[in-house]
């Protein structure tokens, strides 16, 4: 929550999709005028964060999900640009008829629902002067709640303005990316080929957050904190939180010469941890029994366990079938073939599948 750098670094099953998610609702809600980036290396990690924040209660009308991974989300809704955009001129509908319905209670003549611009001058000039009469006769408790309902229809309708104006589709997602979402998630691949656009747009953030920070090539790194122009001079970035696990994949690099003499699969967040950029490490986690995660915590200075890994049943009886908690089994080779290669960078050993199977 602090300005700065933050690293955060992960062992399996400490939760740091948990832990990204509630930095983004802290951000949000304590700085409501801010706006947060948010980057995986793969669409597949950038659903699965984004389904966990659309759990939260986060407006979905600041949520915009950026790519083409976006038809792969486990949601009825679309939080693509056009998706969002579509949702917005529904709900603004809504909110007129629900300025209609008030309207006709207050027994005002006009067609005062017809635009967002006309039921700000309705809120204005016929729903304030009578508020204020009414609160005047009450206790000031019993109106918090009315009148923030009442309130936050018309500061909506304010914000869909632009929409009413604005005719294009273009021009309408245009202003949604720039101005209305608060938290704009893409991969690093798609802020990379969008670049160029995002800057020509005047897109503006103040906080980014990357999430398996350790599979991303340095330059991958940059391109995300480089999405706006500089103002006198100035980034205008407030925060950049990295969330990841040094000690698991590197990035994938597939030329063994940039590999290995380059050293460029190293990533950033790698380089940091290397220089001793101080960082916050998760200590508990919660996916494996004690004795599983005997075999890798060793990696890490403290790694301990989350109780439940001892308490609840599944963590204690025996799996069926199995004569251990684990073993080590030597395969060796299916009819003469051990490792293999079936494509470039791709390998497999087939004894392991029919094991498995």
């Amino acid at each position: 929550m602090q300005p700065g750098l933050t690293l955060v670094v992960g062992p399996p099953g400490t939760g740091k999709t948990d832990v990204a998610v509630q930095i983004i609702s802290n951000l949000y809600h304590n700085f409501p005028e801010q706006r947060t980036l948010l980057v995986t290396h793969s669409n597949q990690a950038l659903n699965q964060l984004f389904e966990k924040i659309m759990a939260l209660d986060i407006d979905e009308r600041h949520l915009l999900r950026l790519g083409h991974g976006e038809e792969e989300l486990q949601t009825e809704k679309d939080f693509s640009r056009f998706g969002r955009v579509n949702f917005i001129l529904a709900l603004r509908l809504e909110l007129l008829k629900e300025v209609e319905r008030l309207q006709g209670s207050l027994d005002v003549a006009g067609d005062v629902a017809y635009t967002c611009e006309t039921a700000g001058h309705f809120y204005l000039y016929q729903v304030l002067s009578r508020w204020e009469q009414y609160a005047n006769k009450i206790k000031p408790l019993a109106k918090k709640g009315c009148f923030r309902h009442l309130s936050k229809i018309f500061k909506q309708l304010e914000e869909f303005r632009p929409f009413e104006l604005l005719r294009s589709s273009r021009d309408r997602i245009h202003y949604l990316l720039v101005k209305e979402a608060k938290v704009i998630a893409m991969t690093c691949t798609h802020a990379a080929l969008k670049r160029k656009d995002l800057v020509e747009l005047a897109f503006k953030y103040d906080n980014v957050l990357m999430e398996e920070s350790a599979q991303i090539l340095e330059v991958e790194s940059f391109i995300p904190l480089m999405l706006q122009n500089p103002q006198d001079g100035y980034n205008q970035l407030k925060r950049v939180i990295m969330i990841g696990d040094h000690h698991q994949l590197p990035p994938v690099v597939q030329n063994m010469a940039f590999q290995k003499y380059s050293n460029m699969e190293q990533s950033m967040f790698a380089r940091f941890v290397r220089l001793r950029v101080p960082t916050v490490q998760l200590d508990a986690q919660g996916r494996a029994r004690p004795a599983l995660c005997q075999l890798y915590n060793w990696r890490y200075k403290t790694l301990g366990d989350l109780p439940h890994v001892t308490e609840w049943p599944e963590y204690r009886v025996a799996n069926p079938g199995f004569a251990f908690l684990y073993q080590l089994v030597d395969v060796g080779d299916l009819n003469g073939v051990g490792e293999s290669e079936p494509t470039p960078y791709f390998y497999q050993v087939s004894t392991e599948l029919v094991y498995l199977v």
